[in-house]
């Protein structure tokens, strides 16, 4: 079977309700042969039901990694970073298992990041609920689409960020020491563009965020960021575009799934 082209790294943390309700609609998709979906689940305690349910979508190209060590919400660099380290794709794009592909993802982002070597595709993100999505036709989603973007505060061009994997390496990933919501996407474009990366908005990458709560200006309330002047600083003006130690993205390291190695 030939490697996959495109990475799709998913940062899972007590998502089953979110994933299983989506996953049916995004499988067709996600059963792209150009890409892999590597999952990585940041604590042991739904792996169960993850596997039990990707296992229903065999013709997605699955590698799913777990974190044994149980722990309360914290962001998801750490575990985008052990994604990106077992990503065995060209180009990773960090996704949310909660997020409707709007379109054809896969083959829209590599078409536009094949284009030029030192560029990362900046895609568009909208926030709903699943009550105002109601029963996922494809009409639906799209007005959940369109009324998230024209409500929402943040940028029409945000999230999902599809790149080369080397040069995410190059600038180590996602800065770890960013435990608070909401300013890791941020960051490492700002580093991206730091190393020489440039942006390239592309408005056909569309994903819609759903969610059980309603955002508050584009924050999930209970995550709602508290910085002090000195982080905010920090992160919104990063001295160098490398993040962190060498050791980066060896958080943890069990493959509890390998789509290239299906005895696992």
């Amino acid at each position: 079977m030939p490697q996959p082209k495109l990475s799709i790294i998913y940062p899972y943390y007590k998502k089953i309700r979110e994933f299983s309700r989506l996953l049916p609609i995004n499988a067709p998709r996600l059963a792209n042969p150009k890409c892999e979906v590597v999952l990585v689940l940041d604590e042991p305690s739904q792996e169960h039901q993850v596997l039990a349910l990707i296992r229903q979508y065999s013709r997605i190209r699955w590698r799913v990694i777990v974190n044994d060590k149980p722990h309360s919400w914290r962001t998801p660099c750490k575990a985008c970073n052990v994604g990106i380290q077992y990503s065995l794709g060209e180009y990773v794009m960090p996704a949310d298992p909660e997020s409707v592909f709007m379109t054809e993802v896969v083959n829209i982002a590599l078409e536009a990041v094949q284009r030029e070597d030192r560029i990362f595709v900046l895609g568009c993100i909208a926030f709903s609920t699943f009550r105002q999505a109601r029963q996922y036709t494809s009409a639906n989603l799209a007005h959940a689409f369109e009324r998230g973007q024209s409500k929402s505060s943040v940028p029409l061009f945000y999230g999902s960020i599809c790149t080369r994997k080397e040069h995410l390496i190059a600038i180590t990933g996602y800065d770890e020491s960013c435990v608070k919501w909401g300013a890791d996407d941020d960051n490492l474009r700002l580093r991206l563009m730091m190393s020489g990366i440039q942006m390239a908005p592309e408005p056909n990458l569309k994903l819609l965020h759903l969610s059980f709560e309603a955002r508050l200006n584009g924050h999930a309330s209970r995550y709602v960021p508290r910085y002090t002047k000195e982080e905010k600083r920090r992160l919104q003006n990063p001295r160098s575009p490398i993040a962190n130690r060498k050791e980066w993205g060896r958080d943890f390291d069990r493959i509890a799934f390998d789509w290239a190695k299906p005895t696992s």
